[in-house]
């Protein structure tokens, strides 16, 4: 199957002197830059956007720059749409340790930002689509989301950036609609809106769960009440997202059997089959062993040394990039933009 358009756009494919020009250029439909850097030959910018079709959802690196956008270029460029900015400060796994509410921007009214460094994910999404949705759209500009709301909303569109170098033609009509859902859910609650939402929201803290599982399995405290707390979520929610598993505990069991599993195929490993098992959190040999042979189908034994492995985490591919001439990618996402007027 087709995947998505998917664009990268990387100051580094420009000589140093090129650089803040291009950068520059690439903005333009959005924002003239109002200042510049004191030394622009050291300049950085970098973005990747996928086409999901009314909602585009791109991710930027760059270095501080001021940006504005004046009724003077709105009624040059007649851009017609919004972006919901996300900006964070990424950890050692690249997952946000540190971030600001979400903002919303209406590109048809004037902003002007001050200079400061941009690492960001961004949903830029057509006024149609957004009136789809909302009864009050125009009064958008300028309202920020935080909260609960905004973690749930900021985690989402990470996933979906994240998700969109692997998403089909056939699949971007439903992740723009889940995306439509879940921003209405946020920006204008009600029943209506929270039941459209329901499902990305479901998925969002589900991915949020599992990810903290994974994090945590060498912890012996890891259980339903640290990861409530952790995801300050009821525990009748939280036990809802782990109904086709079993449940909260067996699915933390099943990961730290995969894990165990794992560590026991590896020609390198030299413990102990107990000690390994203890360390995921099997005090019980005997509990162990029944319930490693009940997941697998074999004695833990069994599979000591054999180097087949149970993936404990999906692999993480490349971005799909097949154009290389950056020129051509600016166009092709200006063609993007103005495809929402």
């Amino acid at each position: 199957m087709s995947t998505i358009p998917l664009l990268k756009f990387s100051t580094g494919d420009f000589d140093e002197r090129e650089r803040l020009e291009a950068w520059r250029s690439a903005i333009a439909p959005m924002f003239d830059i109002a200042a510049t850097p004191d030394d622009p030959k050291r300049f950085s910018g970098e973005a990747l956007s996928a086409h999901l079709g009314p909602v585009i959802v791109g991710g930027t690196r760059v270095d501080a720059l001021a940006y504005e956008r004046t009724p003077l270029k709105i009624r040059a460029d007649q851009l017609d749409y919004y972006v919901v900015r996300f900006d964070f400060i990424r950890g050692a796994d690249n997952r946000p340790v540190d971030r600001t509410p979400i903002m919303i921007m209406d590109m048809g009214q004037a902003l002007v930002r001050p200079p400061a460094a941009m690492d960001c994910v961004c949903l830029f999404v057509s006024r149609d689509a957004m009136d789809a949705v909302m009864n009050n759209a125009d009064a958008l500009h300028g309202r920020t989301v935080d909260g609960a709301l905004g973690r749930l909303l900021g985690d989402y569109m990470i996933s979906l950036a994240d998700a969109a170098d692997q998403m089909t033609l056939e699949e971007a009509p439903r992740a723009a609609a889940a995306t439509q859902a879940l921003l209405a859910a946020c920006l204008a609650p009600g029943a209506e809106n929270n039941e459209r939402a329901a499902a990305p929201l479901h998925a969002t803290l589900r991915r949020q769960a599992r990810r903290l599982i994974e994090a945590e399995l060498l912890d012996p405290d890891l259980s339903a009440e640290t990861l409530q707390a952790r995801l300050r979520i009821s525990r009748s929610t939280l036990y809802a997202l782990f109904n086709e598993e079993g449940g909260v505990a067996r699915y933390i069991q099943s990961r730290r059997l995969a894990a165990v599993h794992q560590a026991l195929a590896d020609p390198d490993e030299r413990r102990r089959i107990a000690d390994v098992a203890d360390a995921f959190g099997f005090a019980n040999e005997a509990h162990f062993s029944r319930a490693f042979r009940r997941q697998f189908g074999y004695a833990p034994s069994e599979i000591r040394g054999s180097g087949l492995f149970i993936p404990t985490r999906p692999p993480a591919d490349d971005a799909q990039i097949t154009d290389k001439d950056a020129h051509t990618r600016m166009a092709a996402f200006h063609r993007w933009l103005s495809d929402f007027r």
